[in-house]
């Protein structure tokens, strides 16, 4: 009865270590494929700002503000903007 035991805690560790293995490049991929969605993401919600300032330049409205819209939709990406934070900073908005 020995043998079964020793073969299936084996067979068992070769399993989860290959198991194992196999997740670090599928956990990497999808870190990389998460930082080019939000690059894209962060594309496509800066073009469709520009689109809004547009069309509300063309009604005679003020345009929005990239910096506060950005901190109001996604505060990371105002906060990696260097201009943006001081600007945050002195409005009170963060420290």
């Amino acid at each position: 009865m020995k043998p079964i035991i020793v073969t299936t805690g084996i067979a068992l560790l070769i399993i989860s270590l290959y198991s194992l293995t196999n997740c670090v490049p599928a956990t990497i991929i999808a870190g990389a494929t998460s930082a080019s969605s939000s690059k894209r993401s962060k594309q496509m919600w800066t073009a469709d700002l520009r689109k809004t300032n547009l069309e509300r330049e063309k009604s005679g409205l003020k345009p929005l503000d990239w910096c506060e819209e950005a901190y109001k939709f996604k505060i990371s990406w105002a906060l990696k903007d260097k201009d943006c934070r001081y600007k945050l900073k002195k409005q009170g908005k963060i420290k």
